[in-house]
């Protein structure tokens, strides 16, 4: 195996060594530093060295030699040409161009979160994807974007020049690297991917979290090639990683624990699902188990992180797969195969509650309607308004409230699963075969969740899921004949009506 360019520690440093701005601070004696920040300092060996440099009087005389003054410039190297044109292109054709919107490429050269600036020191900037907003106003879905396209494996994806202009710094999409992103961060554009580039990106998303395991015996580190997607997108990516040895594992693990800083400020990051335990049968538990399984990497194996690194770091394998909750990997399947077709269904569907203005709601103002009808609804039009990339949508004020966060997720979730499933009900040529399989294990977990709650609307749920929904996805997985699409998908309005109208 040929050497990996950059170095791994060239990149380890680039990723944490401190800023020149918190050095020149530390060394200033900066009152505003907090002492987790001084004391990580000290505590890092290099960070120590630079600072007793910097702390040396600056005495030094540089003398010139005036016999080469009027010598010309050694010329660059035709690549290092060619990137810094490359460069120079794309920050002039995106000077102008506003931000957010999907298919964009960030640079991120400041943390911000909802109070403002983070205390939180960003060596370099950092680039990511965005491909659609969260349920969570101005934080967006996205993966890490970098340049070492030497380390590319089987789940990256690379740029090409159908993709052109882009900076050189945003080369690689990191596909097992998802994160959240909060907008008001100083951000500026690298590059825009085309609709369908941003497709095939979804799609190698959807292949990421539902794929088989790995042959590692084609790992060959270093070695990219074109291959097909799922749904026949075609993409250049790297090979399957092959284990410890393989120097790409440790720079995952890199670029994960850079990416935990977006992790901390999104305020979605995190599902903090209801108490109940996943089956360890499930499909998501398995997926989740696998890259637990793979990032395990032994802090021992070559060089150590420096302290930095661990400052306000959550644990990797605590957001090592996003999201956590299966029903937006449902949500994720939909949008990879979203059409002008499904758009048009979507615009023209009316709720039972909907006026004849679209968001005019006809709940009164003292109607008694209960919270799990109103998280129910608002799960709904979440689900319908998110597919249509509403950015500007907010719940109405009778619906507003954290459902997701309180003691009634679980008929916002339904709601929302419930709209992704008719929309899938609808347009089932889209969906991969073993779509309806998942969706069974969503609605089993569905089930345990309502058999345990004891008002009205949960009796109601738990019937009209085992009479309406069930059957139709159990009979899916031995036939694929319209009627039982149609017959689920009536059963879904159904569902829909019953619960929404309570």
């Amino acid at each position: 195996m040929r050497p990996l360019h950059p170095p791994l520690k060239v990149i380890e440093n680039k990723l944490f060594l401190p800023s020149e701005e918190l050095l020149l601070r530390w060394v200033a004696n900066d009152s505003n530093l907090s002492q987790d920040t001084i004391q990580a300092l000290e505590n890092d060996p290099i960070a120590q060295k630079l600072y007793t440099e910097l702390k040396k009087p600056n005495d030094t005389t540089i003398e010139v030699d005036e016999s080469i003054e009027d010598e010309p410039p050694p010329p660059l190297p035709a690549f290092l040409g060619e990137l810094i044109d490359k460069r120079i292109a794309a920050r002039e054709h995106f000077t102008n161009v506003s931000v957010p919107s999907s298919g964009q490429i960030l640079r991120l050269d400041k943390i911000v979160g909802e109070k403002g600036p983070i205390d939180w020191d960003l060596p370099g900037p950092l680039a990511m994807l965005i491909s659609e907003p969260t349920e969570t106003k101005n934080v967006w879905y996205g993966w890490m974007v970098a340049s070492e396209t030497d380390y590319a494996s089987y789940w990256d994806m690379l740029l090409e020049p159908e993709d052109e202009p882009f900076d050189p710094s945003a080369a690689v999409i990191q596909i097992w690297n998802p994160v959240n992103i909060y907008i008001p961060s100083d951000v500026s554009v690298l590059g825009i991917l085309k609709p369908e580039r941003l497709q095939a990106a979804l799609a190698l998303a959807v292949e990421f979290a539902t794929g088989s395991e790995l042959d590692i015996s084609l790992s060959q580190p270093g070695h990219i090639a074109p291959r097909t997607t799922y749904d026949n997108f075609s993409i250049l990516t790297g090979s399957p990683i092959s284990g410890d040895n393989d120097p790409r594992q440790r720079y995952q693990m890199l670029y994960h624990r850079a990416a935990d800083v977006l992790r901390e400020v999104a305020p979605s990051v995190i599902y903090e699902s209801e108490s109940e335990t996943v089956s360890k049968s499930s499909w998501m538990a398995k997926i989740i188990q696998k890259f637990k399984d793979f990032f395990q990497v032994p802090w021992e194996m070559g060089t150590t992180i420096p302290a930095m690194a661990f400052v306000l770091v959550v644990s990797v394998v605590t957001y090592i797969f996003w999201p956590l909750n299966p029903i937006d990997t449902t949500y994720q399947t939909i949008v990879a195969q979203k059409t002008d077709e499904m758009a048009n269904e979507w615009r023209e569907f009316t709720f039972i509650w909907e006026g004849e203005a679209r968001n005019s709601f006809a709940f009164s103002p003292t109607a008694q309607t209960s919270p799990a009808t109103k998280a129910f609804s608002a799960g709904l039009l979440t689900a319908r308004e998110t597919l249509l990339e509403n950015h500007d949508f907010v719940l109405p004020t009778p619906l507003k409230n954290n459902w997701s966060k309180n003691q009634w997720a679980s008929y916002f979730d339904l709601g929302r699963w419930t709209f992704f499933l008719w929309t899938a009900s609808q347009f089932p040529n889209d969906m991969q075969p073993n779509f309806w399989e998942k969706q069974r294990d969503i609605l089993a977990q569905f089930k345990a969740k309502f058999e345990n709650r004891q008002e009205n609307e949960a009796k109601d749920v738990v019937a009209k899921l085992e009479e309406k929904v069930e059957p139709f996805l159990k009979m899916l997985l031995t036939s694929d004949e319209p009627k039982i699409y149609d017959d689920l998908g009536f059963g879904l309005e159904e569902l829909m009506s019953l619960l929404a109208s309570n």
